[in-house]
C-alpha cells in the first residue's frame, strides 16, 4: 500500500493488466495497486515513489503494485503554442496564454524536462517559484524548502516584543537573558505576556527569599506556579501577589536536592490540572513527578531515577503537557531526542510510546535534537515542538513520521554568501601575482614529512588577494584550510582590508596533512584560531574523508586510536570519520565554529553519519562542474538537498588544476576541452547573454541552488563573480539543459583519492 499518497479512485476489476489499464486512462494516476483489500479491489494514486511517501504492508499478501513511467519526450511541445498541439497530449494543457502548460496536480520540473506530481505531503522538499506543493491541499512551499501548510506559512517571519534592550519596570538592569519560559495573563478581557527570565528574576524578591534561576512557569488563571530550579522547588504565587498573599513553597525544599519524595534534581518543567495537581519535569532524576494539593511529598509517575530510553525510562525530560480530557500527557524527552506520549490513567509506572523523533538527534524532518518544551492543540492535536538543539520550531501530527519547521531553521548560525574566494595556495612573491604554483604560505610539512620553510615572499599573493576581495570588490565569504598553510596571511589581508571581523564569513577545513581524530580535531581547530585572529569560525569542514593526502607519502599521527593509520589493530575509517565528526559537534556545541560541515563527501559518508544518529552537516562541498555534473553529482545534489545540507562548488569554473580533463582516450575524442572556458557551447552562450564565460558557469551552478567559491587573484574577475548576483541574468531552460549535457569524464577524483573511476577507464596521471 503507498502511504500518504492521494488516492484518486477505487475500483473492481478482473485482472491486474485491467487494473494497469485504468491507470493508463487516467493522465493523473502513477502509481497502482491491485488487490490490497480485496482480491479484485484496484487502487488508484497521484504521486512519485522517488521523491514522496513509501510503500507499506497491505492486508493481502498477495496484492501487486505498478508504477507508470513517463519520459521527457511526452513533454517536448510544453511551453509551445497549443492552438492544436495540447488537445493531442494527455499530459499537458493549454492556459491561459495559450501555451502549452502541465496538467493539475503536477508541475514542471526544469531538470528533467517534465511535468512531474506535486508534494501531497507535508514536509516535502519544494523549491521556490516551481508550484512543487498542492494548494488546494493547502500546503505551499515555506521558506526553508518545506510544503507547508499554507494556513502557518507566514509564521515563518517573528516579531521581536522583548529583548537584549527592552526597558522592565522595577528591574535594575536592562533587557531579557536566556529567558526559559512564557506563558499569557488573562484578567478582564486584557492579556499580559509572562516571561520568566532564568539570569534575570523579573518576579523580583519576597522577605530576602529570592528565587533562582526560575526555569519554566504555568498560569492558571490569576495564580502562577513557578519551577525555581536552583532551589528545587515549586513556588504559588497567588492572584500574581508578591507581598499579600505570600508566595508559597508548594512541591520540593528549598535549597535542598535529592531523589528521595520530597525532593527534586533541578526540575524544568510544569502543569497543573483542574484540580491544581502537579505535574513535574524532575529533570536530573529523570522523572516526571505528580504532586496533589498540600502534599508533602510526589509520587513518581515514569522514570527510574537512571539515564534510560526505554518506555519506562527517561533522560533528562524537560517539559509536560497534559490533555486533561484524554488522559494524555506528553514529555519532551530531552536527551533522548524525543516526544514520549503517557496514558495517566495506566497503572504506574506509566509506560510511554514515541509520537516524535526518537531517530537520534540530527537536523533531519523525522529527527529532534534536545527538545526543551512542547504545546498541543486540543482541537487537532498538532504538537508544537521547541527543537532547541535545532533552532526551529517543528509542528508534528499525531500519527506521523516527521514533522515541519514552522518556525526557525536548524541551520540558523550558517548565512553563507553564495559566491566566496577560494584560497588554496596561491602564488609566492617571487612569481607574478596571478600565477598558481603548489606554494604554502607559512612553514608547514611537505608531502614527505620534513619541515619546510616558504618560499621567499610566499604569502604575499594570498594577503593581496584576500585584501582586494574585501576592501575593494566587496566580498565577504573566504574559503580557506589548514593544508593550504596560509592562515596567517589571510589573518594580515583581513586586518589590513579593514572590515569588521562580524561582517566577514571565514570557511576552513581540518585535516587532511594534519592529524583528525577526536582530540587532534579540537586541537587543530584552536590552531585555526589562532592563526586567523579570531575567536570563532563561521563554518568548519572536515576536508576530506580518509585521512591521508594523496600526494603525501607521510601518515599523520593521531592521538585517536581509530584514526591512528600506523596502527592496524585500531585504525577504523569509517569509525574515524565519526570520531572526527563527534569533534566537530563538541565544537559546534561550545560555539567555537557557528555551523558544521564536510567536504569531498559521497552519499556513503553522509549516510554513516545518519545511521549513526548523529547532527548533520550543514554543507558538503565537492568539486562541482558541468564535466562532472551527471557522472558525479546528481545524485549527490538530490541528496543533500533532501537531507537539508547546502552543497558548495570548489573548482567551480573546470579550469585545471590537479586533474587534467581527458581531450582524447585511445585515439577517441571524449567532447571534453582542457578548460570549460575553451567549450564551443560556453563560449556560445557568454555571447548570447552578453557575459564572461566564467558568469555562465556560476550562474549555471547558482540556479541548481549551489554556492561556489572560484579562485581568483584578479580584481576584474572578483567583480565579475560577485555581479551575478548584483546585476543577475537567468539562463533559459533549454540553456540549463545544454550546459547539463556536456560531456562527462569518467575520471572522476573520488573518495579513494585521485584515482580514477567510471567506466572501466584507466588512471590518468594528474
Amino acid at each position: 500500500m503507498f502511504k500518504s499518497a492521494q488516492l484518486i479512485n477505487s475500483i473492481f476489476v478482473n485482472s491486474l493488466k485491467l487494473c494497469a489499464i485504468q491507470c493508463n486512462q487516467n493522465s493523473l494516476c502513477r502509481i497502482f495497486e491491485y488487490g490490497s483489500i480485496q482480491s479484485n479491489q484496484c487502487l488508484l494514486f497521484e504521486g512519485d515513489l522517488d521523491i514522496q511517501g513509501h510503500l507499506i504492508s497491505s492486508l493481502m499478501t498477495n496484492s501487486q503494485v505498478g508504477i507508470i513511467q513517463i519520459k521527457s519526450s511526452l513533454f517536448i511541445n510544453y511551453g509551445q503554442s497549443c492552438l492544436t498541439i495540447c488537445s493531442q497530449n494527455r499530459y499537458l494543457k493549454c492556459n491561459d496564454h495559450f501555451l502549452c502548460d502541465c496538467i493539475e496536480h503536477t508541475y514542471w520540473n526544469s531538470s528533467s524536462r517534465m511535468c512531474l506530481s506535486q508534494m501531497t505531503i507535508s514536509g516535502s522538499f519544494c523549491s521556490p517559484n516551481m508550484n512543487m506543493c498542492r494548494n488546494d491541499l493547502n500546503l505551499t512551499c515555506s521558506f526553508n524548502n518545506q510544503c507547508i501548510d499554507s494556513r502557518i506559512s507566514t509564521w515563518s517571519n517573528g516579531i521581536t516584543i522583548a529583548d537584549r534592550n527592552t526597558i522592565i519596570q522595577g528591574s535594575s538592569s536592562v533587557g531579557l537573558d536566556y529567558p526559559m519560559g512564557i506563558d499569557i495573563y488573562e484578567n478582564n478581557n486584557d492579556e499580559s505576556l509572562v516571561i520568566v527570565d532564568s539570569t534575570k528574576i523579573l518576579i523580583h524578591s519576597w522577605l530576602n527569599d529570592n528565587l533562582q534561576n526560575p526555569s519554566g512557569l504555568f498560569l492558571d488563571k490569576n495564580n502562577l506556579y513557578v519551577v525555581d530550579c536552583n532551589q528545587f522547588r515549586i513556588v504559588l504565587f497567588s492572584s500574581m501577589q508578591t507581598t499579600d498573599p505570600l508566595p508559597q513553597n508548594i512541591a520540593g525544599i528549598k535549597g535542598m536536592n535529592g531523589n528521595q519524595l520530597q525532593r527534586f534534581q533541578y526540575p524544568y518543567g510544569i502543569i497543573v490540572d483542574y484540580q491544581k495537581n502537579l505535574y513535574v519535569a524532575d529533570t536530573y532524576n529523570h522523572r516526571i513527578m505528580f504532586w496533589s494539593v498540600n502534599s508533602t511529598s510526589g509520587i513518581i509517575l515514569t522514570g527510574t531515577g537512571i539515564i534510560g530510553s526505554g518506555p519506562t525510562e527517561l533522560s533528562a525530560p524537560y517539559a509536560v503537557f497534559l490533555d486533561e480530557n484524554k488522559g494524555n500527557l506528553y514529555v519532551a524527552d530531552k536527551d533522548n531526542h524525543r516526544i514520549q506520549l503517557f496514558y495517566i490513567n495506566d497503572t504506574i509506572p506509566l509506560h510511554g510510546i514515541t509520537v516524535a523523533g526518537g531517530n537520534g538527534p540530527g537536523s533531519g524532518s523525522q529527527q529532534l535534537n534536545q527538545p526543551t518544551d512542547i504545546w498541543i492543540s486540543k482541537k487537532t492535536e498538532t504538537m508544537f515542538i521547541v527543537d532547541s538543539g535545532n533552532h526551529r520550531v517543528q509542528l508534528w501530527n499525531i500519527g506521523e513520521s516527521s514533522g515541519v519547521t514552522v518556525a526557525g531553521d536548524p541551520n540558523v548560525n550558517l548565512k553563507i554568501p553564495a559566491i566566496g574566494l577560494g584560497l588554496g595556495f596561491y602564488g609566492g612573491n617571487n612569481e607574478p601575482y596571478g600565477i598558481y604554483p603548489e606554494c604554502g604560505a607559512e612553514t608547514h610539512v611537505d608531502t614527505s614529512g620534513h619541515l619546510n620553510p616558504p618560499p621567499p615572499g610566499c604569502g604575499l599573493n594570498t594577503q593581496k588577494a584576500v585584501y582586494t576581495w574585501l576592501n575593494k570588490v566587496g566580498g565577504r565569504r573566504l574559503d580557506c584550510a589548514n593544508s593550504y598553510y596560509n592562515h596567517k596571511s589571510i589573518a594580515q589581508g583581513i586586518q589590513q582590508s579593514g572590515i569588521n571581523r562580524s561582517d566577514i564569513f571565514i570557511l576552513s577545513k581540518v585535516g587532511p596533512t594534519f592529524a583528525l581524530g577526536y582530540n587532534d580535531t579540537i586541537n587543530q581547530t584552536i590552531d585555526i584560531l589562532q592563526e586567523l585572529q579570531t575567536t570563532w569560525i563561521d563554518l568548519l569542514l572536515v576536508h576530506w574523508p580518509i585521512m591521508k593526502h594523496p600526494a603525501q607519502s607521510y601518515i599523520p599521527k593521531s592521538s585517536d586510536p581509530l584514526c591512528n593509520m600506523s596502527n592496524p589493530l585500531t585504525y577504523n575509517e569509517k569509525n574515524c570519520r565519526l570520531s572526527t565528526w563527534s569533534a566537530m559537534i563538541t565544537l559546534f556545541n561550545r560555539g567555537i565554529v557557528r555551523s558544521i560541515g564536510v567536504s569531498n563527501y559521497n552519499i556513503t559518508h553522509l549516510q554513516e553519519i545518519i545511521n549513526a544518529g548523529m547532527i548533520l552537516p550543514s554543507v558538503n562541498q565537492v568539486s562541482f562542474h558541468p564535466y562532472n555534473y551527471r557522472t558525479g553529482r546528481t545524485d549527490l545534489l538530490k541528496f543533500c538537498q533532501k537531507n537539508n545540507i547546502q552543497l558548495i562548488a570548489y573548482s567551480p569554473l573546470g579550469v585545471s588544476d590537479v586533474h587534467q580533463f581527458p581531450i582524447i582516450y585511445k585515439s577517441r575524442a571524449t567532447g571534453m576541452y582542457s578548460t570549460l572556458f575553451q567549450d564551443p557551447l560556453i563560449i556560445s552562450l557568454a555571447r548570447t547573454y552578453e557575459r564572461t564565460e566564467a558568469q555562465i558557469l556560476l550562474r549555471w551552478i547558482h540556479q541548481l541552488g549551489v554556492a561556489s567559491n572560484p579562485r581568483s587573484m584578479n580584481e576584474t574577475h572578483m567583480r565579475e563573480n560577485l555581479d551575478i548576483l548584483s546585476n543577475p541574468f537567468t539562463i533559459n531552460d533549454d540553456d540549463m539543459m545544454h550546459i547539463t549535457n556536456l560531456a562527462q569524464d569518467t575520471c572522476e577524483i573520488d573518495s579513494d583519492w585521485y584515482q580514477c573511476v567510471g567506466d572501466g577507464n584507466p588512471p590518468y596521471k594528474y
